[in-house]
């Protein structure tokens, strides 16, 4: 279930039913595998398994129903999240965005997260084509800028952000790391930017100028380029100082 762009868990009591069931299956098997691996299988004469078997039996049915109930399942809302991350990565290679170098690749990190395979891919794609997936409500652009949540595709920066100390920084041996707030626009570029932790005003400034003239691929909803409110640092380093007039 999806509700204000965030995933909810949600379960289903069928099947959690089946899986149950399942797990009652599973268990004589278990519990067969185990006598003949101590040697306590039942004797020649058929006489019944011992109290010792017969709990154990009892807790393996228990503990492989619950095992089997509880596991992990992609969920239709996980589906739906996946999908549109992953068609908007397609849509931002096919505009031919170059990749940052050990920049993290969030719908790979995604697919782990959710294991799913190549041909479990292929099934989501399907699935989203059948339903008409990208007609839905809440792959339409708002009119307002959006803040990240887990359908949007992050904006990315199309080079490397690097903060450019001022001489009087690298004279007084200063540096750090500026966090700001910004808007990055779906024509990609950085609008509303505000310095929400500084070090120096100097500084503050210089890393406002950064952001604003850094080209980025603009976030994505479902492969549509949309406006998305952007936390962002800018970090000063001493050793840019090299060059620096001072």
């Amino acid at each position: 279930m999806r509700k204000g762009g965030a995933e909810m868990a949600t379960v289903n009591p069928a099947q959690a039913s089946e899986s149950f069931v399942a797990g009652i299956l599973v268990a004589p098997r278990l519990l067969k595998a185990g006598r003949k691996a101590t040697g306590s299988s039942e004797s020649m004469s058929g006489s019944a398994p011992s109290v010792k078997w017969r709990a154990l039996g009892s807790t393996l049915v228990l503990l492989s129903a619950l095992l089997l109930a509880c596991s992990p399942r992609l969920e239709a809302g996980s589906r739906f999240h996946f999908w549109a991350k992953y068609v908007s990565r397609e849509a931002r290679k096919a505009t031919g965005a170059a990749a940052i170098p050990n920049n993290t690749d969030e719908v790979e990190v995604l697919r782990r997260q959710l294991r799913i395979s190549d041909r479990k891919l292929q099934e989501i794609l399907a699935e989203a084509q059948a339903e008409h997936w990208a007609e839905s409500p809440e792959c339409q652009p708002a009119p307002e800028p959006y803040y990240q949540n887990g359908l949007l595709l992050r904006p990315r920066a199309q080079q490397p952000i690097e903060g450019h100390p001022t001489p009087e920084a690298c004279a007084s041996g200063l540096q750090g790391v500026v966090i700001l707030d910004a808007v990055i626009g779906a024509n990609g570029a950085a609008r509303d930017v505000n310095v929400s932790k500084g070090i120096d005003p100097a500084l503050d400034r210089q890393a406002v100028i950064t952001i604003e003239s850094t080209p980025w691929s603009p976030a994505l909803l479902c492969g549509q380029p949309v406006d998305v409110h952007y936390a962002v640092a800018v970090n000063f380093r001493l050793s840019a100082c090299s060059g620096v007039a001072q």
